[in-house]
């Protein structure tokens, strides 16, 4: 991933601050810097509230839960979530899918990172009985930050993704130090359309000699792949 290049005149100060799991290059008139990064151990509650849609019966006493954050679960390892009843942890994790239908009474399983199979303390619909339901965990991580002050207008800055590794997020803190300067930092993604602005855009999706069905058609592939879905259309 890339940051578009800053153009503007030089005549202010632009302080960037970085927190990243990867090393960050700064790419300048003067040559290539490698800012000196501080690290630091994390560690962050991640809490998904269940939602009654989402919630279908499976059979006996058990229900299952489609989930939207992605997390290690029981059928790969050992799933490090809890199931909270009004904020109370049910009191059998990990439990065979048996027991969930047949005893209820709070067993439960995380299943796969997509799928919960649960059943409540008192073994009710957890779709009607009024109680909150959410999968918690403490996810503990290394935290990697960098900051340094770009005064070159033709500056880059770099941010490696390695594609073995999982994927993590990304923090980026723009703070202009010159108060009578305007900029719009804006992100640029090899390989990806450039969504800095509408004519930025066009210009990505267009090729020179389409007639105007192939352009339609390309408008709208791009607005399936870039602005409704995660992943390219087929």
């Amino acid at each position: 991933m890339k940051i578009s290049k800053l153009s503007a005149s030089l005549n202010y100060r632009l302080l960037f601050y970085v927190a990243v799991f990867l090393p960050v290059q700064l790419q300048a008139e003067q040559g290539i810097i490698q800012p000196r990064t501080q690290s630091g151990h994390k560690s962050e509650v991640i809490t998904e509230l269940i939602q009654p849609a989402n919630i279908t019966h499976e059979q006996g006493a058990a229900y299952g839960a489609r989930l939207k954050i992605q997390r290690p679960a029981d059928k790969d390892a050992k799933s490090r979530c809890e199931l909270l009843e009004n904020g109370k942890p049910l009191p059998f994790p990990h439990a065979l899918h048996r027991r969930i239908r047949e005893q209820g009474r709070g067993h439960y399983s995380h299943w796969t990172p997509g799928t919960l199979y649960f059943s409540t303390s008192d073994s009710t619909d957890p779709r009607t009985n009024g109680r909150k339901y959410e999968l918690v965990s403490t996810e503990s991580y290394l935290q990697k930050t960098a900051s340094f002050v770009l005064t070159e207008s033709n500056s880059e800055i770099t941010v490696p993704v390695d594609l073995d590794r999982e994927s993590h997020p990304l923090k980026m803190i723009w703070q202009n130090l010159d108060s009578k300067t305007t900029i719009t930092p804006a992100w640029k993604r090899k390989g990806a359309p450039d969504l800095s602005s509408q004519s930025a855009m066009l210009a990505s999706i267009l090729k020179p000699g389409m007639n105007a069905e192939e352009k339609s058609i390309a408008i709208w592939k791009f607005l399936v792949d870039w602005r409704y879905h995660y992943d390219p259309a087929e």
